[in-house]
């Protein structure tokens, strides 16, 4: 992912806005919802599936956890940040 899609990205995240791409060869999504009064973010991965959710965030009533997201270590034990250059963005 290039640094202007990078901005571009985080800006859709920080929306709920539903987010496609790749890494490592796998395909994942990242859903924002609004549920029980709080701003949720999904990570699912799509192919291969998962059979649970990768990662589950809750942020206030008004603001998705964008900086929680970014910041989860999931990514072969590292960040969003540290690992988005190996990203394609599937922007669908």
């Amino acid at each position: 992912m290039t640094d202007e899609d990078l901005d571009e990205f985080t800006d859709a995240v920080s929306y709920g806005d539903e987010l496609t791409f790749i890494y490592n060869g796998q395909k994942f999504v990242l859903r924002g919802y609004k549920q029980n009064g709080k701003a949720r973010l999904y990570l699912d991965r799509l192919d291969p599936p998962a059979e649970d959710y990768i990662l589950v965030l809750a942020g206030t009533a008004h603001e998705f956890p964008v900086r929680d997201f970014l910041e989860a270590q999931i990514w072969d034990g590292r960040t969003f940040m540290e690992a988005h250059e190996e990203m394609e963005w599937l922007d669908e």
